[in-house]
């Protein structure tokens, strides 16, 4: 990347329950900042902290969370501003969600620093659609411990608006939903679109929906049972520490196979020692994964339409459902959502991207002389009717 003297804060973060990945607007269009260790598009949020006391943060993390996992967390976000603290055995160390974000955020940092010799301290962060105050507070304090010292906030779904009404062409006009399910989260939003402006409408979601409830579900469904039945183990739970680390290998297997399955019709799940002298095998179909989608894809489908019937539209004036998060990259999910509402799809713009390009497109809208780093500045863009980008209108709210 070519660095020059920056006077917009340019540079923005999805920070995502599963993965976290950071955007650069370059004055034309928004450019990824890869992980600064595996050269990847986006860092797994997961802390590890080793026997040394030393505080690992992505990859190396994530492998933890499997292989350790009293030593290792993920998914810390849908946490965030409630007093849940992971208590990580080796090390005796307690880190409540905004310590464990905010050493995630550092190491975004630092991701930022190789790319660009930059020590950056103003960035825009996301959060989702039915963030509360709570929420907010807790991204803003996570912030500021990682050497932040101004930062705006964004709403999920309207940074992805943003990235679509970035490329919008002027005689693009019509109704949009955004339908954004991640890892943790589910968030739609319907946006107006009128050439390069984008108008919020309505938004709605949940902050414990996503693909990691299809993971546990296959789990619970599929894998246990059966070792239960092999093993005859009445006491295999996921609440009995004991079995910590096999129900962590179990879930990870869960994700290989829900991926697997978006592209054949059948998978086996196949982990050598398990336990002692115990090998796990399960076969399972893409009906089977159908059957573990189907009511929490109905949870998010009520959610379309209570939107829609909150905005007095019909599915027939939407014009375009715009996909993101990394739920939406399965057929799976593609086929039923089709089937639902018959609108077209769209996801032209990497659904596990397409939030962070658009929040730094909005990044490149904030002036650096508005900003002043000797106070602790945030604002959250919350209250707000239009997004535009020829002329900027923006209504900002602060906290």
């Amino acid at each position: 990347m070519n660095e020059t003297r920056r006077n917009t804060v340019d540079f923005a973060i999805d920070l995502g329950t599963s993965d976290s990945i950071i955007a650069c607007f370059n004055g034309q269009e928004p450019e990824i900042i890869r992980n600064h260790l595996t050269g990847e598009d986006h860092t797994p949020s997961a802390v590890f902290i080793d026997d040394s006391g030393e505080i690992h943060v992505g990859k190396m993390a994530k492998d933890a969370v499997i292989n350790d996992p009293s030593n290792a967390v993920s998914e810390f976000k849908l946490n965030m501003g409630f007093p849940i603290p992971f208590h990580f055995e080796k090390s005796d160390i307690m880190m409540y969600p905004e310590q464990l974000s905010s050493e995630l955020l550092k190491d975004l940092k630092k991701s930022i620093y190789e790319e660009t010799k930059m020590n950056i301290k103003e960035i825009v962060i996301t959060v989702p659609a039915n963030s509360n105050p709570l929420k907010t507070r807790a991204t803003k304090e996570a912030a500021e411990l990682a050497g932040f010292e101004s930062v705006y906030l964004i709403l999920e779904p309207v940074a992805a608006a943003i990235a679509y009404g970035l490329r919008a062409k002027k005689q693009d006009n019509g109704i949009w939903m955004v339908y954004d399910l991640g890892g943790g989260t589910f968030d739609v939003s319907l946006v107006k679109a009128n050439g390069h402006e984008i108008e919020k409408l309505a938004t709605s979601g949940e902050d414990n929906l996503g693909g990691k409830l299809f993971d546990w579900k296959i789990v619970d469904d599929y894998f246990t049972p059966k070792i239960m039945e092999d093993l005859n183990l009445s006491d295999f739970r996921r609440d009995n520490p004991k079995y910590l680390k096999a129900f962590s290998i179990l879930k990870n297997e869960a994700e290989k196979a829900k991926i697997a399955l978006s592209d054949i019709e059948e998978y086996e799940v196949t982990i050598e020692n398990l336990f002692d002298s115990y090998d796990f095998k399960c076969s399972l179909s893409k009906n089977n994964l159908i059957d573990v989608m189907k009511p929490f894809l109905k949870t998010t489908y009520n959610h379309c339409y209570e939107i829609l019937e909150e905005s007095y539209l019909s599915i027939e004036d939407v014009e375009r459902i715009i996909l993101v998060g990394g739920s939406t990259l399965s057929s799976v999910l593609r086929d039923t959502l089709r089937n639902e509402f018959n609108r077209p799809l769209e996801y032209g713009i990497n659904p596990l991207t397409v939030i962070a390009e658009g929040a730094s497109i909005y990044a490149g809208t904030i002036e650096k002389q508005f900003i002043e780093p000797q106070n602790h500045k945030f604002a959250l863009i919350l209250d707000y009717e239009r997004i535009g980008f020829e002329d900027n209108i923006y209504r900002r709210k602060g906290i």
